[in-house]
């Protein structure tokens, strides 16, 4: 299974990328067998971080996940985050200097 998240993201405002990312997570993790307690208790363990669920569903309701949090959970679940230059790939001039 791989997924790419790429330009329909530009297409898309702030709540609905929130609600995009929050099903995926929440889709990968019931791939994965398990449901979002078990995905927090398994960040305790693996990581040290105390969070409850109530804690952790309202970060992602909110979409205010931290990148460091996000990496973890991608990793308790075997999921790697590739980042690609857009500009290599495509014509985007976006960033000039």
């Amino acid at each position: 299974f791989n997924f790419k998240i790429n330009y329909m993201h530009k297409f898309l405002d702030k709540n609905e990328k929130i609600e995009f990312m929050k099903q995926f997570i929440k889709f990968i993790t019931s791939t994965r067998g398990y449901n979002l307690t078990n995905l927090c208790e398994k960040l305790h363990k693996n990581y040290g971080r105390k969070q409850d669920l109530s804690n952790f569903s309202a970060k992602l309701r909110r979409g205010s996940l931290t990148i460091l949090e996000l990496a973890e959970i991608f990793e308790v679940l075997d999921y790697e985050i590739d980042f690609k230059d857009l500009r290599k790939y495509t014509k985007r001039q976006d960033f000039k200097n």
